[in-house]
């Protein structure tokens, strides 16, 4: 069988993952879960695998079509933009009409209203690396493959981290991918997947309670052949980097012992950081920590159920540990505009700025449907599963003005200013970005 893994084109950068899309302004990332896919399909596949990522490869819907048919594709997945869903869905249905092939679609929302979403020949849902591996072990012929991949459909499976030891990076050009303020080739891998948390606006990309590590001689052999193949940066793309000190402690004594050193990136709740996790992650190469703090609101961390300590002191003393330590650090925060008025945003410029951060993102809490947010909103959100739309009724746009605000203040610019001027070819990637690129009337109003 001829398998094409593809990552759908689009009119402007995005990152589509299962979980949440979004703009790539400033930065590109490799389709990783796609990327995941093709590898585990290249080792159990007889015939040929192919891996097509038309956003980075910038390709056109025409091109896509074109390498369909000249390589004689039996069989595309494919991951449909959870944000960009009916674009998406447009753009398969072409492909569909000019070459008859079936198409396995990998998505939450069409897997969680299958029914509206009838159209589509197979949908997957977060559990699409085993169903595919079970259907392809099962399968002698494309026919058995497409059959026993529809019977999966409704199949329930126990998620398993291992069943491929790494990423085949061999389908990718790495030089096509970037870090917001990066220097340097970046390798994005994950140490292990899901949460243990239970954010209410949240989709986890994986469905489980808890945190799933990967077996760590497989991320030590990859953090090897990653070092010997040139790479300069790790982003880490786990939802919490610093869940578990137990393997921070084992990876820092593995990097030290054969002489591996990298420049980490990657994200983290404020409240997982104390001075030993941050002596830990300085010890492993830590060069920047993203905090998923999203509101500085006490009330509204309790109503968020993410429950983070948000009283100003103790954010300052770990920040304070932070920068003693030069980490970097850029501040995840979001705005409810039922629940947040225009005064509570441009009040939070004044305590946002007395963190001492080094950049900030801000971004409008969408109430994604299957959320516990989602059913506890219900009666104050405008929603349609087709066309995909979902929003608070009433909305505030003042996302611009406290970016505005925030920038007035000369040592928040300053220390921007700064920041940038360490990274001048990707802070004009992000100006030329945040210039240029439009929403093209998708849900998303991403601000940075």
């Amino acid at each position: 069988m001829n398998i094409l893994v593809l990552n759908l084109p689009f009119p402007v950068r995005i990152v589509r993952r299962y979980s949440c899309s979004y703009y790539a302004k400033g930065f590109l990332y490799p389709p990783q879960e796609l990327l995941r896919l093709a590898t585990l399909i290249k080792q159990n596949n007889k015939g040929r695998t192919f891996f097509v990522d038309s956003i980075a490869e910038n390709k056109s819907l025409n091109e896509v079509v074109a390498f369909i048919k000249r390589n004689k594709i039996d069989l595309v997945f494919t991951l449909l933009g959870l944000d960009f869903l009916d674009t998406d869905i447009k753009t398969l249905s072409k492909i569909k009409e000019s070459t008859g092939i079936p198409i396995v679609s990998i998505s939450y929302l069409a897997s969680l209203f299958r029914k509206d979403f009838s159209d589509l020949d197979i949908v997957l849902d977060n559990f699409f690396e085993e169903k595919t591996y079970w259907a392809l072990k099962k399968a002698e012929s494309l026919g058995e493959f497409t059959k026993n991949l529809k019977d999966s459909e409704n199949k329930d499976f126990e998620f398993n981290p291992n069943l491929s030891s790494r990423v085949d990076r061999g389908f990718i050009n790495p030089k096509r991918y970037q870090e917001v303020f990066c220097r340097g080739k970046t390798a994005f891998l994950y140490f292990g997947f899901g949460c243990p948390f239970k954010c209410n606006y949240c989709i986890c990309s994986y469905n489980y309670k808890k945190y799933a590590l990967r077996k760590k001689e497989f991320i030590f052999k990859e953090l090897k052949e990653l070092k010997k193949a040139g790479y300069k940066n790790i982003r880490v793309l786990d939802d919490n980097v610093t869940v578990s000190k137990e393997f921070l402690s084992e990876l820092q004594k593995f990097l030290v012992n054969n002489g591996i050193k990298f420049d980490f990136y990657g994200l983290s709740r404020i409240d997982l950081l104390d001075k030993e996790s941050i002596t830990l992650i300085k010890q492993i190469g830590f060069k920047r920590i993203y905090l998923g703090l999203e509101t500085l609101n006490p009330e509204l961390q309790k109503y968020y159920d993410k429950n983070i300590d948000v009283h100003l002191p103790l954010l300052k003393r770990k920040i304070k540990l932070l920068r003693r330590k030069r980490i970097e650090m850029g501040l995840w925060l979001m705005f409810h505009p039922l629940k947040q008025s225009k005064e509570d945003l441009l009040s939070m410029v004044s305590k946002v700025s007395k963190l001492g951060v080094d950049f900030i993102n801000l971004s409008l809490l969408i109430p994604y449907p299957g959320t516990k947010l989602f059913e506890k909103e219900r009666d104050n959100i405008s929603a349609s599963i087709r066309p995909f739309k979902t929003s608070f009724k009433e909305i505030k746009n003042c996302e611009k003005e406290f970016f505005f605000r925030y920038y007035l203040r000369p040592l928040n610019a300053l220390r921007t200013l700064f920041f940038m001027v360490k990274y001048p070819f990707r802070s004009m990637r992000l100006f030329f970005d945040l210039m240029f690129m439009r929403s093209n009337g998708e849900i998303r109003t991403d601000f940075i």
